[in-house]
């Protein structure tokens, strides 16, 4: 038996024609929660955050709601890690909903790739190039310095 188990589940599903809808919750002893953002599938910006707090261990918690709003026009790439601490990041903030959208919002930017494979019927070559395209750079699998 462990003294704290935490169980983090994603899902991701398009959200009509040029969105995605990226759902995270987190449960464990003290917290039940659930981070919804709507992404662009275009530019991969923050259309929408939603926080539902169903179970948490202090009645300020309930506060990480409002916080979600500032994730609103922020985009997926280059100083996004820096945007969201600044957001969500400090005395007033939430470092369990800092970590979930740094876990979660990413993610888009395989979906859309996922998504382009699946749209296109690439072949397994025309894929691996999509995801060298996608990855290069930031993964090591498919680290430039590799090829």
């Amino acid at each position: 038996m462990s003294l704290f188990n935490r169980r983090i589940e994603i899902d991701i599903n398009p959200d009509g024609d040029e969105m995605f809808r990226l759902v995270t919750t987190l449960g464990d002893i003290y917290h039940d929660i659930a981070l919804t953002l709507f992404i662009s599938d275009r530019d991969f910006r923050i259309k929408e955050a939603v926080v539902e707090t169903n179970r948490t261990p202090h009645p300020r918690c309930c506060e990480i709601s409002r916080l979600a709003g500032l994730l609103a026009g922020l985009t997926v790439g280059p100083g996004f890690i820096g945007r969201v601490r600044s957001a969500l990041g400090g005395e007033t903030g939430c470092p369990n909903l800092l970590n979930l959208v740094l876990l979660t919002a990413p993610l888009v930017v395989n979906a859309a790739a996922i998504q382009r494979v699946q749209r296109e019927n690439l072949s397994p070559e025309q894929a691996e190039a999509v995801w060298l395209e996608t990855l290069g750079g930031v993964c090591v699998a498919y680290a430039k310095k590799n090829l």
